[in-house]
């Protein structure tokens, strides 16, 4: 699929303990007889690395560069992205969604084919691959690989079966809602086209719901990437009294870049399909939550996310100078946690407001202070 061979030399960015590193570019490069770089200590989160990673990649006459999207906008913005690297001859990212704004700004402004990997690590490293000698399909991960037969279930999970997928986890009791009768759930939401390839929409996880809409957060992310002052953007519902979630939108821009949350708020509403899907507000952040390999940490957002409209609520009561708010993430549940700024808090109050305010909202909270009854 990626055409590797003896000649060719990849920049291998992703940790060791990760499948992606391990695997898809670490063992399969020294099957096919090809050379691996690793970067140093941080690898695409170390400043010094990042700012002369162009001219380390001609230096060391690298062909292949593994990444994910939010690497290939580092890669966008690092001193040297302007020039034509003749050495590299592929880009492949997985990961995450690839948004096509992205991938059409690397290709156009490096000069570099982009193509694009769907894997995890309950299948061995890899279900499809775009292939080198064919042309980049925009939403498309490429085509599954020989042996794995992919298809989706009726709510349209993509469903996996084959001798790449393991058995289970090591930890049986965790298999419920993965490891099925009918093969591995994974979680994404896609499909397959006439030619067999496959797309992923969105993460059945991640969907917005907004009253009775059901919002992809692809719709919106792909709006956004289509500026060009954006680097990366990330959508995801936050609580909302009325409608359950609204969507609303994170994005790090290039450097340099003066657009400003409520402008670009403005440009992208035409950009966004749906009605129901234009976030509902756009803000800036310096840079993304990322996990290990780079991935947008979305948990993170949604926690500041969550704890930044009950300290709206708190400020609008005008009880933002009696009581402070905070939102905690126990093992992927919110906990929103209330506590007095002062001891001279108005008990009384205090326990009225937060039975009104929270009474909309399908949240977990509590009282951190004083013995505020709220059954």
């Amino acid at each position: 699929m990626y055409d590797a061979g003896p000649g060719d030399a990849i920049l291998n960015g992703f940790p060791l303990f990760h499948v992606a590193g391990a695997f898809v570019y670490g063992l399969s490069m020294l099957l096919s007889g090809s050379s691996i770089w690793l970067p140093p200590d941080g690898g695409w989160r170390n400043p010094r690395f990042v700012a002369g990673a162009w001219h380390a990649i001609d230096a060391l006459g690298i062909t292949m560069l593994a990444m994910v999207p939010t690497v290939m906008s580092i890669l966008l913005a690092a001193p040297g992205s302007e020039r034509r690297h003749a050495c590299v001859r592929l880009g492949l990212t997985g990961g995450s969604a690839l948004p096509t704004g992205i991938a059409d700004a690397f290709e156009r402004e490096c000069g570099i084919p982009v193509r694009n990997i769907l894997g995890m690590t309950e299948t061995g490293g890899v279900i499809a691959i775009e292939p080198f000698h064919a042309p980049r399909t925009p939403g498309s991960c490429g085509l599954p690989i020989p042996f794995c037969k992919v298809d989706t279930t009726a709510g349209g999970v993509i469903r996996i079966r084959g001798p790449n997928v393991s058995p289970g986890y090591t930890d049986a009791g965790r298999d419920p809602g993965t490891f099925e009768p009918g093969g591995l759930l994974t979680g994404d939401l896609g499909h397959l086209d006439a030619q067999g390839r496959l797309f992923v929409t969105g993460r059945s996880k991640d969907v917005i719901i907004r009253g009775a809409h059901n919002i992809d957060p692809i719709l919106i992310e792909e709006a956004l990437c289509q500026h060009p002052d954006v680097a990366s953007a990330a959508a995801i519902g936050v609580p909302d009294p009325h409608s359950g979630e609204v969507p609303v939108a994170y994005v790090a821009l290039h450097p340099g870049a003066g657009i400003t949350g409520e402008q670009l708020l403005a440009w992208v509403r035409p950009h966004v399909s749906e009605a129901a899907a234009v976030p509902k507000a756009v803000r800036l952040v310096p840079t993304m939550p990322l996990t290990a390999i780079g991935k947008i940490y979305k948990p993170e957002l949604q926690r500041q996310a969550t704890e930044h409209v009950f300290a709206q609520l708190l400020a609008q009561r005008g009880l933002d100078r009696s009581i402070r708010v905070a939102v905690a993430d126990n093992s992927g549940q919110l906990e929103v946690v209330y506590s007095p700024v002062d001891a001279e808090h108005d008990e009384q109050a205090c326990a009225a407001w937060l039975a009104d305010c929270m009474r909309p909202f399908a949240l977990s909270w509590r009282w951190d202070g004083a013995s505020l009854d709220t059954a």
